[in-house]
């Protein structure tokens, strides 16, 4: 007998979470940009099963405790790096920027 949403409250709130958040980002986002906003924010899709078959192969290899460990230390050492990347090394305070000329 499958119960489905009715059975499990935090699948529930988090299925009312997904709908609620694509909803807002579809109301504010720009209609000119609404298909990859939505694009980048729907990736989560492919990233869960990729993490999934990543942190399987971890735990067969390692063991439950640490193949866990090891993946969450991995998830948070590439979304680090990702951040340091997109945002940019901290700029030291009065330094300046030195023009790049035009070609």
């Amino acid at each position: 007998m499958d119960f489905g949403h009715a059975a499990c409250p935090v699948r529930r709130h988090a299925d009312h979470f997904r709908t609620v958040s694509r909803l807002i980002i579809q109301v504010d986002a720009p209609r000119e940009l609404l298909g990859r906003v939505m694009s980048v924010f729907l990736m989560d899709q492919g990233m869960r099963s990729f993490g999934s078959m990543v942190m399987g192969a971890f735990v067969s290899l390692f063991g439950a405790a640490f193949g866990l460990a090891l993946t969450s230390a991995a998830s948070i050492t590439l979304t680090a790096i990702t951040f340091w990347r997109l945002l940019g090394r901290p700029r030291k305070a009065g330094a300046e920027q030195k023009a790049v000329p035009a070609t």
